[in-house]
């Protein structure tokens, strides 16, 4: 598919137009990202494990209680979060916004360009403005999963708190990066809501 045609089928899934080519091509798309991801997933849950399991001394005690009713606050907590994000960002239709998003039938280097003209580093292409609305739109709905990646964290502090080990090890990494993470999600939910309030659709 060449970048014009790319253009005009993302400018129809920003005019809400699905048809039934699409969704075949989007789950066979998924199916081929989402089985390797879970795959190396649950290799690298194993190994760590292992690991945790190799290092482990035999002499080793249970945590104190503290530890264990610490741990569990935390996972139940995380349970909570990630199940009331998941609950709002259905509620609200990001979900089915990002499966069906524009941005998904065009190449890396255009989905950049189109970044590039939400954030005012390069002015807008009005060939292609739903396009554009439409990703300025999903970047502001992105605050919503925050609570997503917070619910991880505190699946993760759960098990840091409760023992030191290969799987909780792999958490502590995520924890670093977490700061990062929400970092970029709420930059890029600023830079979608200026866009859209510096470029508001047009009244028919």
């Amino acid at each position: 598919m060449d970048d014009d045609a790319r253009w005009a089928q993302a400018e129809r899934l920003a005019q809400g137009d699905v048809d039934d080519a699409w969704r075949k091509r989007r789950r066979r798309k998924y199916v081929l990202i989402i089985v390797p991801a879970v795959a190396v997933g649950l290799l690298v849950g194993l190994l760590a494990v292992a690991l945790g399991h190799h290092h482990r001394p035999s002499h080793r005690s249970e945590p104190p209680v503290w530890r264990e009713a610490a741990s569990l606050v935390l996972t139940l907590l995380g349970v909570g979060v990630e199940g009331a994000s998941l609950w709002r960002m259905h509620g609200s239709g990001q979900l089915g916004r990002s499966w069906h998003s524009p941005l998904l039938a065009l190449r890396f280097s255009q989905r950049r360009d189109v970044l590039k003209q939400i954030r005012g580093k390069r002015p807008l292409d009005h060939r292609h403005v739903a396009v554009v609305r439409q990703a300025a739109l999903l970047m502001q709905a992105q605050t919503a999963s925050r609570g997503m990646l917070l619910g991880l964290a505190l699946l993760g502090s759960g098990q840091v708190v409760r023992q030191l080990s290969g799987a909780s090890l792999t958490y502590l990494a995520y924890l670093v990066v977490l700061p990062l993470a929400l970092w970029s999600i709420s930059r890029n939910a600023r830079a979608g809501a200026e866009f859209l309030r510096s470029h508001p659709e047009p009244s028919s």
